[in-house]
């Protein structure tokens, strides 16, 4: 588009500043602390398919060997990696430590005792500093080729990642390149974001204070702590919310002075079925205050207030319609919802329903999920297939043979006891269809090639093992 050629002419006009303050060799410097991953997932879960994949990481703690991605380039599903370094060596003794639900990063482990050299860990910047028209530089593996490094200035910090609700900035770049995961360094050579999406000449860079909170608690032993109420925010402009959303005058007053001078505020864009924000909150709530302290146009405080509220009810103060209300809602623990346990059965892989498979495909019903099944297997005829994924459901399994199946516990103890060629019922919705109402589908099991295989995961040593 014509706004698309402008924004890249005007490019060319900053690279060579920026490269003045971030010489040939600072970049160099900071190349061996950013690797190339490829990824190879099996076993697909929560909306995962099985494939294989490439993508850019980067170091951020060099003795533990943690390494920070996108989590759409590790993966939530059992996988394989292999690092590739700056010097040309390779590691496959690489685990997921820690992905993020919500918030696009993962944070990956290589074993480094089985490394001949040490590595280089990146330095972790401030993304609060960055103001539009800061210059940033992308140093990343596009599509598995080695370093490219990328100049570009950010356009807007007041981004959300229109899925989810992510504290983010945009940053125009003067041509195409970069890759999943790839370090967005300031002109300091400090890391200020992560890049998880973007078009040939614009990118979305999600703010490093996600990764640096998590990277905290995983240094100081423990898991990051995610809360959730349920719900997915949006930035609005604060005069399409006095328009639109009949946000009063004085509300949008005090919006616009928060620390500075705001253009957007805070709206709830929807809500999840059956969270804890489900039939209290509203899409257009337009939120003011979270526990009494302003909530702004900051996604990221707004998360970090959920996140310290776990297990308690916080007090959302909203305005609806123009009028003023205050719901208090309670936060889940996100971790305590994310798949650690799946079935192998007649083909078919089954999970209990998260949190984020219910946004996804919006089901409110209990049962079981199957993702992925076998071709050829007795499950492959279970739900309407992705016209290039055919592998791939979205099949909800409430009932078999009239016994409800409401959780994975549920469904092991109905399926043990079933044998190979036993003529059976199933009670489902297919959530790939326009008809996700539930229908039933009879058959005859074959258990011969696959039986049921139960597998669970260790928190203490981050792998998956069969039961």
């Amino acid at each position: 588009t014509q706004k698309a050629v402008l924004l890249s002419l005007a490019m060319l006009g900053c690279v060579d500043s920026l490269r003045a303050a971030m010489s040939d060799r600072m970049i160099q410097g900071l190349k061996p602390s950013v690797v190339n991953i490829e990824g190879k997932i099996a076993v697909g879960l929560q909306a995962d398919e099985s494939t294989s994949w490439s993508g850019t990481g980067f170091v951020l703690d060099a003795k533990k060997g943690l390494i920070a991605t996108n989590s759409h380039v590790s993966g939530k599903s059992p996988a394989q990696y292999t690092i590739v370094f700056y010097n040309g060596e390779k590691t496959s003794k690489v685990r997921l430590k820690y992905y993020d639900s919500w918030h696009d990063f993962a944070i990956l482990q290589v074993d480094t005792a089985t490394l001949g050299f040490p590595l280089q860990e990146v330095r972790l910047g401030d993304s609060r500093s960055l103001k539009e028209q800061s210059e940033i530089v992308l140093i990343g593996n596009n599509e598995a080729l080695r370093y490219t490094v990328l100049y570009g200035k950010v356009t807007d910090t007041e981004v959300d990642a229109g899925d989810r609700h992510s504290a983010s900035f945009n940053v125009v770049y003067g041509n195409r390149g970069g890759s999943s995961g790839s370090p967005l360094f300031d002109s300091s050579g400090k890391v200020a974001g992560i890049h998880y999406q973007g078009t040939d000449s614009t990118g979305t860079g999600l703010r490093i204070e996600y990764v640096k909170d998590a990277l905290r608690q995983i240094q100081s032993g423990s898991l990051p702590k995610r809360g959730d109420i349920g719900c997915l925010l949006r930035l609005i402009m604060i005069s399409d919310a006095q328009r639109n959303f009949h946000l009063p005058a004085n509300y949008a007053a005090e919006a616009r002075v928060f620390r500075g001078r705001a253009t957007k505020m805070i709206a709830i864009a929807t809500t999840i079925p059956l969270s804890p924000a489900d039939g209290i909150l509203e899409p257009g709530d337009l939120v003011l205050a979270v526990d009494g302290i302003p909530a702004g146009n900051d996604l990221y405080t707004f998360d970090k207030m959920v996140d310290a509220a776990i297990g308690r009810t916080v007090r959302l103060k909203i305005v609806r319609n123009g009028l003023e209300k205050e719901l208090g809602i309670k936060v889940a623990a996100v971790q305590a919802t994310k798949v650690r346990r799946f079935a192998l059965f007649a083909g078919g892989i089954f999970h209990d329903i998260t949190t984020e498979l219910r946004r996804k495909f919006n089901i409110a019903s209990s049962g079981v999920y199957m993702n992925q099944i076998e071709e050829g297997s007795t499950m492959a005829a279970l739900g309407s297939k992705f016209d290039n994924k055919p592998k791939q459901r979205v099949v909800i399994v409430q009932a078999i043979n009239g016994n409800a199946t409401p959780d994975l516990a549920s469904f092991i103890r109905h399926s043990r006891d079933l044998q190979d060629g036993q003529d059976i019922y199933l009670t489902y919705a297919d959530f790939n269809s326009i008809y996700s109402t539930p229908r039933a589908m009879a058959f005859t099991l074959d258990l011969k090639y696959f039986p049921l295989k139960i597998f669970s995961f260790s928190e203490k040593d981050s792998s998956w093992s069969a039961e």
